[in-house]
């Protein structure tokens, strides 16, 4: 259930330079048997009310060792990260029974995992140790794996990932020193990748995200700073610059929507990137939509989410916030229930697949059991 709450002052402004009306602020609380809670709002000029409970999330039970996941399935079934008391990870499928845990050799750290149109997953793979990377393919069922795309010996660089279809994208660093994206396809041993782009000399390419409708978005930056520009590659389409302009940080974009954000700021404590400036556009209206943690932004089912946090003590909430396209209204559909920083939450950054939206919550204390949340999307 959403409950009305004040309105926040959002900046949009359309071709023919009208305003539309500013988009409110409305919440659906996740808090268990929460009483009325009070947060402040991004702007600090209006409040976020909280008193509902949330009916309309399911906690999934994660295994012992749970370090955190590293992609949802199209299926809805979470790729988790599991380590044992020696430090040895391995890579699991929660609610699968039937998949056995893919370990992995000591030093060795999980990337991203991504499901291929055969049921495969495809994952990256770092040696933490040596620097090495390799793209690698598992199948759950079998427990056969192979390698897709490998960086070894001397000048090896981790790389980002992306699956599309029967593509798999990557960044990845050429014998010249270049930062490039790259695409291979099909998505087979031993076939060659294509390269799309490469950033400028003294630019860092990264960031690499993939929309639903296989928009591929990835930032260019020079190697010194958080500020550049988002591209995107439409399917069957050639690398455009969608987001420029003063500081543009971190970013997704699909056909209609890009979405970033700018600048964090910088206070005596360093940088702030859980309060970066948050904007997007759509079908040529752009919107100023107060702030985000930098890098948290999703494209998901047609809605933007990104995660917000609020640092005013004592309570410390976070809140994952909603904003669709054409809509007035931001929606608040997560509320951290977290009531002191003494047994505080970190809430990770939203994730989308299977038709639902998914959280993680790891505990601050040594003995909290982390949390993995998914709320449907209708």
């Amino acid at each position: 259930m959403l409950a009305s709450v004040a309105v926040i002052a959002l900046c949009a402004c359309t071709d023919d330079g009208v305003d539309p009306a500013p988009p409110q602020v409305v919440t659906a609380s996740t808090t268990p048997s929460a009483s009325a809670t009070t947060g402040s709002d991004p702007q600090g000029d209006t409040t976020v009310d909280v008193s509902d409970d949330n009916s309309e999330w399911s906690n999934v039970d994660v295994p012992d060792g749970y370090l955190g996941t590293v992609g949802i399935s199209s299926t809805g079934n979470a790729y988790a990260v599991l380590q044992d008391a020696k430090g040895i990870q391995s890579l699991t499928v929660v609610g699968d029974d039937t998949a056995a845990p893919l370990t992995m050799r000591p030093a060795e750290i999980v990337q991203n995992a991504q499901t291929a149109d055969d049921g495969t997953v495809v994952y990256g793979l770092g040696d933490d140790d040596d620097g090495e990377f390799w793209v690698k393919q598992w199948d759950p069922e079998s427990g056969e794996q192979s390698v897709l795309y490998e960086s070894v010996g001397v000048g090896a660089s981790w790389s980002e990932t992306a699956l599309v279809g029967d593509s798999l994208y990557l960044t990845r660093r050429h014998d010249d020193g270049s930062d490039c994206l790259d695409v291979l396809t099909p998505i087979a041993v031993g076939a060659g990748t294509t390269t799309l782009d490469c950033a400028k000399e003294g630019e860092t390419l990264d960031h690499l995200r993939a929309a639903p409708d296989g928009t591929i978005s990835y930032l260019t930056h020079p190697q010194a700073s958080d500020c550049g520009a988002l591209h995107k590659v439409a399917p069957g389409g050639a690398p455009q610059t969608v987001a420029s302009g003063d500081c543009v940080s971190r970013g997704n974009a699909d056909g209609t929507t890009v979405v970033w954000t700018g600048l964090p700021p910088t206070g005596d404590l360093g940088t702030n990137y859980f309060d970066a400036p948050l904007s997007a556009t759509s079908n040529g209206v752009e919107r100023e939509l107060g702030t985000a943690a930098a890098g948290s932004t999703l494209l998901c089912e047609g809605s933007v989410y990104w995660l917000w946090e609020d640092f005013t003590p004592p309570v410390s909430p976070s809140e994952i916030r909603r904003w669709t396209p054409g809509s007035d209204t931001i929606e608040v559909v997560y509320r951290s229930p977290d009531e002191s920083d003494l047994n505080r939450f970190s809430t990770s950054a939203p994730q989308c697949g299977g038709d639902r939206l998914w959280v993680e919550r790891i505990g601050w204390r040594g003995d909290s059991k982390p949390e993995l949340l998914t709320l449907p999307l209708d």
